[in-house]
């Protein structure tokens, strides 16, 4: 009987870093034929998903844990080829924390290696969070966790980059699609021209996590000034916040501001508030030239995905704002978006993007 371990490692395996070729099935370009044979591994063939992870072994993943009796408990640890790598020895867990320990514990379950090298490793590990604990009501701060920890350690590898890191001096910033599955998770790389943000959106949807993958991000979070739990950030109290007591139209009151450095994650759901992000770093001399240093890119990973949120232009009126179409740039890796006429979406989609 297949176990957990069984499928979790073959599917890994299964993920080449460079898995431009396995999308070339499904995503032929213009000179390109598409090609008659699909993916297999070990033997087994493996159907293209309309929209696919970056992981092919998913479907067969899904498949032998559904063969698995109902009565075999997943609750236990399972085995992890990765135990026996010195960074999970005793004795280097028994310098850990417990935080470091559950940390590493985690991508025990879900990865052979000590961290993620690619976006390709993360979308595995992503499938098999979400068959490992498919219940968002009752398992969310599981999935959570999990989440965090693997967004954390994944490596934006320069592959990755260079397939995914669609920029465009055209607009503020752009969205680029890198995997979803159209029901649990959506992957994004989002890249940002200097001194360029979002409108304050929400999220409707479980999570929003960002990780800094380059310059330095600016995150601000907002609540409505009458929903204040008391005080803001920086000692302000609900008295002290316009619009919070009648005064005029209900604000957007900001309750905290940071700046992201590479490798930080920050984490947003509607029950904290709404926020804004934006790319830090001052313009440069070169900003309409193709040098893309004063670039920052930062990677997003939404839970289940959205098409259309909340946006609001200004925080000063809370009850004034507008449904925005959420599009992409390129998906996959080809650019779809570089103009009003070009988006599949319309001319809604290339004036707000978030």
């Amino acid at each position: 009987m297949a176990t957990w371990v069984d499928v979790s490692f073959d599917c890994l395996e299964g993920c080449p870093i460079n898995h431009c070729d396995y999308y070339a099935h499904l995503f032929p370009g213009p000179t390109e034929a598409a090609a008659e044979e699909r993916p297999s591994f070990d033997g087994v063939e493996v159907a293209a998903p309309a929209t696919p992870s970056l992981c092919p072994m998913t479907d067969k993943l899904s498949l032998t844990l559904q063969s698995t009796s109902a009565n075999q408990s997943r609750s236990a640890s399972p085995k992890s080829t990765a135990n026996t790598s010195p960074a999970y020895s005793p004795r280097a867990m028994s310098l850990l924390s417990p935080a470091e320990q559950q940390e590493k514990l985690i991508l025990a379950r879900f990865t052979p290696q000590p961290h993620l090298p690619s976006l390709a490793a993360l979308s595995c590990a992503l499938d098999k969070v979400f068959i490992f604990y498919p219940d968002a009501k009752t398992q969310w701060p599981e999935r959570r966790r999990c989440i965090e920890v693997l967004l954390k350690n994944v490596t934006v590898s320069a592959q990755d980059l260079r397939t995914y890191a669609h920029c465009s001096r055209k607009f503020p910033y752009t969205r680029n699609l890198i995997a979803t599955d159209q029901q649990q998770y959506t992957i994004l790389l989002l890249c940002w021209n200097a001194d360029m943000e979002s409108k304050i959106h929400n999220h409707p949807c479980d999570g929003c996590f960002v990780k800094s993958v380059r310059g330095q991000i600016k995150e601000t979070k907002y609540v409505e000034a009458d929903k204040l739990p008391g005080a803001c950030e920086g000692g302000r109290t609900c008295v002290d916040v316009p619009g919070a007591q009648g005064d005029g139209p209900k604000r957007l009151a900001v309750i905290s501001e940071v700046i992201l450095s590479p490798g930080e994650v920050t984490y947003m759901d509607d029950f904290i508030g709404y926020h804004k992000v934006g790319n830090a770093a001052p313009p440069s001399a070169t900003e309409h030239d193709d040098n893309d240093e004063d670039v920052a890119i930062t990677l997003h990973v939404y839970t289940p995905p959205y098409h259309t949120c909340k946006v609001w232009a200004s925080p000063d009126n809370a009850d004034e704002f507008f449904t925005g179409t959420v599009c992409s740039y390129s998906e996959y890796g080809r650019v779809v978006c570089d103009s009003e006429k070009d988006c599949p979406k319309g001319s809604d989609c290339c004036h707000y993007y978030i």
